[in-house]
């Protein structure tokens, strides 16, 4: 017998998203994958006093997988003085950081560091953080000498989630099934396969070129990188290369966001490139949003030129609350969607940082008298112009297009390419 669908509001291509029990099972089967082999740990990064009046440097943080210690497995790039949450699969055997003195991303026995033992959880444990502690120091102290196989290796080329690929700056067309829209659907029902399936991470479209600026594309809920195919195809590639953030969008948005903030401070640490825009659309902002917080915090993001968000629900849509509320299944991107989320109080605590051009672009298509409660078709007029977003702005501007008709405006995305050469350094 078909099951009977259930019907809520959610904020992908039309303001009613239809899905089945089918969904929901898939939903609950990889949130199920996730949560047997994620684990947490919390690691506090202290200097001895030697390396603390003689280094300024940044430090790389390696996990490495199983018992052998020769599985390298990702990296992270941490600040001094610094604790982090770091999540991992169930196979972590240790965590090995170094201060990278000479930035080359390879650790050298002349560089301070420590490298710590991490006891396998139990399956009672594996919901609890462990706590690390990492001193770093020229000698190591008791942490004996550094493993061979650790000395003279270039550490950007490990990187993965889950022990799962992740793209930092990998080249990809625009045209690869990973874009697709079919794919962000994945990325909604079944994230963990979505990043079992490769897809997840900041690509080039192109070959890095260190004469043209990025602009990063950032995607909404159930979408995908292609979704800005028109506006990329624009593009002045003489001048701009484009970049697109792929991901699964059923995830805490703050986890989505911490993961776009580690890969593009990766990226800027290989390239060094000193102007970024930033294109975002839907939720895509608000994702985009809570990174600009984490790295103007942190004084990381000076190579920020501009900010655009194309239709951000900033207030939040009600469908993601009634999924909260009425589903069998929660999506954790509906907690932080509901208009009340702490996600969303918080987000605009942190100002964005004094030279960063934000531009708040705005859609409307209802074939009704345009008012507060006007909307593009998915997102509300009221969600979209949030008022402490409208105070950030340098542009605002609306169009009479629906949530994703907007890709094709010539006006819009005219008025795009402008605002981008406003904010650019001559």
């Amino acid at each position: 017998m078909k099951m009977p669908k259930l019907h809520l509001t959610a904020v992908v291509l039309s303001a009613v998203l239809q899905f089945s029990c089918t969904d929901m099972f898939k939903l609950q089967n990889d949130l199920d994958s996730i949560n047997k082999i994620a684990r947490s740990y919390s690691i506090t990064i202290s200097f001895d006093e030697a390396v603390a009046q003689s280094s300024r440097s940044p430090v790389i943080l390696i996990s490495l997988q199983d018992k052998a210690e020769q599985n390298i497995g990702t990296y992270r790039f941490i600040d001094q003085q610094s604790r982090i949450e770091f999540n991992s699969g169930d196979n972590l055997h240790a965590f090995f950081a170094f201060a990278d003195l000479n930035q080359d991303f390879i650790y050298q026995k002349t560089e301070p560091f420590s490298l710590v033992k991490i006891q396998p959880a139990s399956l009672t444990e594996k919901h609890t953080q462990s706590q690390s502690t990492m001193k770093l120091s020229y000698s190591g102290q008791e942490n004996g000498p550094v493993p061979d196989f650790l000395v003279g290796v270039h550490f950007s080329k490990f990187t993965q989630i889950f022990g799962l690929h992740i793209n930092v700056g990998t080249v990809t067309s625009i045209d690869s099934p990973l874009f697709t829209i079919e794919h962000g659907r994945t990325g909604m029902w079944e994230p963990f396969t979505f990043l079992k399936n490769g897809g997840f991470g900041v690509h080039m479209l192109q070959k890095y070129d260190p004469d043209k600026i990025p602009v990063l594309f950032v995607h909404g809920m159930g979408d995908g990188p292609l979704r800005f195919k028109p506006l990329i195809n624009k593009l002045d590639t003489s001048k701009y290369q484009a970049w697109v953030y792929s991901y699964p969008t059923a995830y805490r948005l703050q986890n989505t966001a911490s993961g776009l903030s580690a890969l593009m401070k990766s990226l800027h640490y290989q390239y060094r490139f000193t102007q970024l825009h930033i294109v975002a659309h839907s939720m895509g902002g608000l994702i985009s949003k809570a990174y600009i917080n984490e790295c103007s915090a942190k004084e990381d993001c000076s190579y920020l030129s501009s900010f655009t968000t194309i239709s951000t629900p900033w207030l939040g849509h009600h469908g993601a609350q009634s999924g909260v509320t009425y589903s069998p299944v929660v999506m954790p991107s509906w907690i932080d969607m509901s208009p009340d989320s702490q996600f969303l109080a918080d987000l605009f605590n942190q100002p964005l940082t004094v030279n960063l051009q934000y531009n708040l672009l705005f859609t409307f298509k209802t074939g009704k008298k345009f008012s507060r409660e006007s909307s593009d078709g998915v997102i509300s007029l009221h969600s979209q112009l949030r008022r402490q977003a409208q105070n950030s702005a340098f542009k605002i501007k609306g169009y009479d297009q629906t949530h994703t008709s907007i890709f094709y405006s010539e006006i819009m995305s005219g008025d795009l390419f402008k605002l981008f050469t406003l904010s650019e350094q001559p």
